[in-house]
């Protein structure tokens, strides 16, 4: 273990060697800049952007939410909650912990996009199995069925031209789209038509010169419309060779198997630390005599100084991306004597948003219902993570460490707070179905469900 000196010169950085790493993500643009001049047009491409930012945060939610509950593919969910917090622990910014969002859009809107194209398709299924099973052999049925069939294909052409234009959710939903941009282009059309410009200009030109230069510039047809697009591709030859590279440069960019690993040795390390608190916990959970209630006494308090020390000490892995770090609590210790107070107030926060996991464990939920459970987990662990980053930031930016009393005096402040999670954990086999094996549900550490209870 390093003396407390190189402990406080390390905390200075909470994760230099690790920025490598985080440069690799492409950064999100959460708010692209406006091309438009008047304000109609700005403020319908204001709201544009501004509902795509909200759809790839729902999506990557919801993503989140679904890897969580899945055997092994936990440790990606995991692993991204870890980096969003080193992310925010370098750099200082909320935002820096929400990457991701834009390919989580993308994927997002593939998945929606899909789902309502194939809604005709059920739609028209059951109508036809209903007719079937009252008269099989009627005209009705027949007549269904060759609907049915013709849909599909017509649905199967649909899908894979909206993929080849690149699987965006108005590819999807041209149909849909295309009345209004087909009369924005015809305008655009009109307006370039000499007599009509003129006219325009001369009219409609001097009262709102922005909007008509804002009409003028819309994209040509060739650039949005996807049977237009796809002939295009067809007909240079490469759109297949093209499709696949795009979907191995998406696939790559949402750097899976690097949030997956991250999550296994972030997870490996949690165990490490939480292996005797939790080992006693269970111990004093499965006696009912004066030995279970030593074993708790001894027990509580040392998991409530686990985990207060294990939030600065997670949080230091996370930027890192180091190991080591799980090995370093003088480290994370003097990391906390930077920023003692917000530390604290953090890690209060995170202690408080996971409570409601307990009450959602009351009763089984049934294995095609374990996303809402991850739902949940991830609505509470996500924003506790950022806050502790932010928190990491802070200490990160401070000159000198705080004096000793102050720090030892918020420490114990945070040690009350994991104590008291620590009484609620041990409850917790009263409450869940899991009994005593809810113990190694630490959601505070670690996801919700661990993959070896499944």
């Amino acid at each position: 273990m390093r003396g407390s000196s190189s402990a406080e010169q390390d905390a200075g950085d909470w994760g230099i060697q690790n920025r490598e790493t985080l440069s690799q993500i492409e950064p999100d643009q959460s708010a692209p800049s406006l091309r438009f001049q008047s304000l109609p047009f700005r403020i319908g491409a204001a709201v544009a952007s501004w509902v795509k930012v909200g759809f790839g945060l729902f999506s990557l939610w919801v993503l989140l939410a679904i890897a969580a509950a899945v055997p092994v593919v936990q440790f990606a969910s995991f692993g991204y909650l870890l980096a969003a917090s080193g992310r925010v622990a370098l750099t200082g910014k909320l935002s820096s912990g929400l990457f991701g969002w834009n390919r989580a859009a993308h994927l997002g809107g593939i998945l929606l996009g899909g789902w309502l194209s194939l809604l005709p398709v059920r739609i028209l299924s059951d109508s036809w199995y209903t007719a079937w099973l009252i008269e099989p052999a009627s005209s009705q049925t027949r007549s269904l069925r060759v609907s049915l069939i013709g849909l599909m294909i017509l649905t199967g052409v649909h899908l894979l031209g909206a993929l080849a234009c690149g699987g965006k959710l108005r590819h999807f939903l041209w149909p849909l789209v295309a009345p209004g941009r087909w009369l924005s282009w015809l305008l655009q059309g009109a307006f370039r038509w000499p007599v009509a410009r003129r006219l325009v200009d001369e009219s409609l030109g001097r009262l709102f010169p922005r909007l008509i230069a804002d009409i003028r510039s819309l994209r040509p047809l060739a650039d949005w419309f996807p049977p237009v697009v796809l002939a295009k591709s067809i007909g240079k030859g490469n759109w297949l060779a093209q499709s696949s590279r795009d979907l191995w440069d998406f696939g790559v960019g949402l750097q899976l198997p690097s949030l997956w690993w991250l999550g296994v040795r972030g997870a490996a390390g949690t165990l490490l630390w939480l292996l005797v608190p939790s080992g006693l916990l269970i111990a004093a959970a499965n006696r009912n005599d004066a030995g279970g209630g030593l074993l708790a006494l001894l027990g509580i308090p040392l998991a409530a100084c686990v985990f207060a020390l294990l939030l600065s000490i997670q949080l230091r892995f996370a930027a890192s991306g180091k190991w080591r770090a799980f090995l370093e609590p003088g480290a994370a210790w003097a990391a906390f004597r930077r920023a003692p107070f917000w530390l604290t107030l953090c890690g209060w926060v995170a202690l408080i948003m996971a409570l409601p996991m307990f009450f959602l464990k009351i009763e089984a939920v049934p294995p095609e219902l374990e996303s809402l459970l991850a739902l949940m987990f991830v609505a509470g662990s996500w924003p506790s993570r950022l806050l502790l980053g932010w928190a990491g930031a802070r200490s990160n930016a401070a000159t000198k460490p705080r004096a000793w009393w102050w720090s030892l005096l918020w420490f114990t402040v945070l040690v009350i707070g994991c104590g008291a999670f620590a009484v609620i954990l041990l409850l917790t086999r009263y409450l869940s179905w899991s009994g005593a094996g809810s113990l190694l549900e630490n959601h505070l550490f670690l996801l919700p469900t661990p993959f070896w209870l499944k």
